[in-house]
């Protein structure tokens, strides 16, 4: 599906709009440079391309473990907030520039005005762009150095963090939230705690003769990820996040009670409400007798900005990207061969990941929670994506509702993803009035 017809064929293609593409496009790329595909297959060529040459496997032995981790730290690192580059640019013009719509000709966008678009929707600080919504920050954080130049050390003084200005973590939390309400991380752990002769319910089916050869790699990395339990992030510490964040509480049995200090009791309702003006707005947008008001997306965008900017203390530290280190292991290690071999799966049914079926079958061997594995990944994946476009956006500077029309356009098809993928896990339609 080609960039203009993600937002319709009627999009005038504006600076505005531009600047917008880019930033999507920039998301778009960093989230699925961190999914699973893209990391099976970086550790299907890193930490197995030598076993061809010597006969020895990275993921053998005791260093299997760390060795998984270190990949994984190390992968993360190189994929997560990369800023557009010239390779992006290139590609949004090459899709503009071969696109014909409704019988027009080509839209008139050079590399030159792509690249001007960027520009001009960022600010340039220290030889780097800097997003709206950064720069906002920095100019409240680095007030000590009025009166200096604009490449000045973003990080001298006021002691700002420069990689973090320069590349921000593209990556929310909500991801891990919907992954772990999935079963995703009790799944394995339940395996793990398995593998160590530790009881889990009735032990009916498979999980009764669970037994993982001591010459399949395997058995040594689910040895070594039930002993690193307590370097790994809690489900606690990960439930407190999702309420300070988001106001989701998450739904696991054997987890206590949490006691947020500060809970973000109108976050969910305020998201639901742009979900539902911008499909309407999308809707109203097909027809083409009416002119399709933006002005309630930019309100509901504006809401939504403002509750994640208040719960952000901890987006830019570790926990998102820890997290997802913790997850895509879980993720790699549910998707290995042998747990096909005493799990048994739906073989009939198209999951997109190896890891999936693996959760759907422990969910009904324990009788977890109800809801299809590939529906809560949609929700993460769809979820994250949009709310990294409002988070990184400096809506509230914004009283032209263009900008809104234009942001529910490019993200039309991931609102009305999540909007299924809501109503096939709750029963709830965010669509209905």
């Amino acid at each position: 599906m080609t960039t203009e017809r993600r937002i319709g064929n009627e999009l005038e293609i504006r600076a505005g709009s531009l600047r917008q593409l880019i930033l999507s496009t920039a998301i778009r790329s960093s989230t699925e440079g961190i999914g699973f595909p893209a990391y099976s297959r970086f550790l299907d060529d890193v930490l197995r391309g030598d076993e061809g040459r010597n006969g020895s496997h990275p993921l053998t032995g005791n260093i299997g473990y760390p060795a998984l981790r270190h990949a994984t730290d190390w992968f993360l690192r190189v994929h997560m907030g990369v800023p557009p580059g010239e390779h992006d640019l290139e590609r949004i013009e090459a899709d503009l520039m071969g696109q014909v719509s409704s019988g027009r000709p080509p839209t008139n966008a050079s590399a030159d005005t792509v690249a001007a678009a960027w520009n001009a929707h960022t600010a340039r600080a220290s030889r780097m762009q800097l997003l709206p919504y950064l720069e906002i920050l920095r100019d409240k954080l680095a007030s000590d150095q009025a009166g200096t130049d604009n490449e000045s050390p973003i990080n001298g003084r006021s002691h700002l963090l420069k990689d973090q200005l320069r590349a921000p973590c593209l990556a929310e939390l909500i991801w891990s939230y919907w992954q772990e309400e999935s079963m995703l991380v009790q799944s394995l752990d339940a395996i793990a705690r398995r593998c160590q002769n530790g009881r889990i319910g009735s032990d009916s089916g498979p999980l009764a003769n669970l037994d993982v050869h001591p010459l399949r790699p395997l058995d040594r990395l689910l040895s070594a990820y039930a002993q690193d339990d307590l370097s790994r992030r809690s489900a606690a510490r990960r439930a407190y996040e999702y309420e300070h964040h988001y106001g989701l509480k998450l739904t696991r049995r054997a987890l206590p009670a949490t006691q947020p200090a500060a809970h973000r009791s109108t976050f969910v309702a305020a998201f639901h409400h742009f979900l539902r003006q911008s499909h309407v707005f999308n809707a109203r947008d097909e027809q083409r007798t009416v002119l399709a008001d933006a002005l309630p997306v930019l309100n509901a965008l504006q809401e939504v900005h403002l509750l994640l900017a208040e719960g952000a203390h901890n987006q830019f530290g570790d926990l998102p990207s820890a997290s997802r280190a913790e997850m895509l292991m879980a993720q790699w290690l549910l998707a290995r061969p042998e747990m096909r071999e005493f799990l048994g799966i739906r073989t009939l049914v198209p999951y997109p990941e190896p890891w999936m079926d693996r959760v759907d079958t422990m969910k009904e061997l324990q009788g977890w929670s109800a809801g299809g594995v590939i529906h809560f990944n949609d929700l993460a994946t769809f979820g994250e994506q949009i709310l990294l476009g409002i988070r990184f956006d400096s809506w509230n500077s914004i009283a032209d509702p263009a900008p809104a029309a234009n942001f529910a356009r490019i993200w039309r098809a991931e609102i009305q993803g999540y909007v299924h993928a809501y109503r096939a896990v709750t029963s709830v339609d965010l669509a209905a009035r």
